[in-house]
């Protein structure tokens, strides 16, 4: 059976409250926090007490206010989903830092991720997923680090391509490697992304989903790649292949 496609620039349209979350259907949040900057006094008041003394701690307000929005949409949207008030959850957080709920029990698992003014957030039913969002920018050790997280042969092709070229195909794979691994429950630097191919070219994203398994466990995961902007990139990933994402625009407005 032919795998579903994904355009490689999907369209976010605006939506104030969440469609039914199907077993087979992944829901991937945006948010751009310049548009939120309006919202950002009243969106401070979902965060509970440690959240907030947490966003006190950041001493740029560019990061203060991606964990403002970030949070903020994510206890918006869990509430949509459950039916619960905003401020009526309880976190927890895995040995990699990946969080869950720890209060209610419910059986939607969702994930986070944030990078310059974008912020992604995806939810699914009875399944693990992780999304990753990178802001295109130049890096000074870009082989070395590729040398560290990616395969042989992933890191050679990145190296052989001409130093444009081989930072955007360097982002393709990091975001692909960060939204399996997070998916997984399991962090960058934990050795997992140097063992697993993610992509089959290095220069950019094939059209249609790559299934990975996870070498340890022997579990599938399917993979997408998106781009979100000319210098945004973004992943998702989940358990198993039954599953097809949808993409949706977060109204900051809806939350008040």
């Amino acid at each position: 059976m032919r795998r579903p496609m994904v355009p490689r620039v999907p369209t976010w349209p605006s939506c104030d409250a969440p469609p039914a979350l199907a077993a087979n259907e992944i829901h991937v949040w945006r948010a751009d926090v310049r548009q939120c900057e309006p919202y950002l006094p009243r969106l401070r008041m979902l965060l509970d007490t440690a959240e907030k003394a947490r966003a006190a701690r950041f001493v740029a307000e560019p990061p203060r206010q991606q964990f403002t929005v970030a949070r903020a949409m994510l206890r918006h949207l869990l509430g949509q989903y459950l039916t619960r008030p905003p401020g009526n959850f309880r976190f927890a957080f895995g040995p990699s830092g990946k969080p869950c709920l720890c209060e209610p029990a419910t059986t939607v698992k969702f994930n986070v991720s944030h990078s310059g003014n974008e912020v992604l957030l995806a939810f699914a039913r009875n399944r693990e997923v992780g999304v990753d969002v990178e802001h295109l920018h130049q890096l000074q050790a870009r082989d070395a680090v590729a040398e560290r997280f990616y395969t042989l042969p992933e890191a050679a092709r990145i190296q052989a391509l001409p130093l444009a070229d081989g930072e955007r195909a360097f982002f393709h794979h990091w975001v692909r490697k960060e939204a399996f691994v997070k998916a997984v429950g399991k962090g960058i630097a934990s050795g997992l992304s140097a063992e697993v191919e993610v992509l089959d070219r290095a220069d950019e994203p094939p059209p249609a989903p790559r299934l990975v398994r996870e070498p340890h466990e022997g579990k599938d995961w399917k993979l997408f790649s998106f781009e979100l902007a000319p210098e945004y990139l973004g992943a998702l990933s989940a358990a198993e292949e039954d599953w097809t994402p949808l993409f949706l625009a977060w109204e900051p407005g809806s939350a008040l």
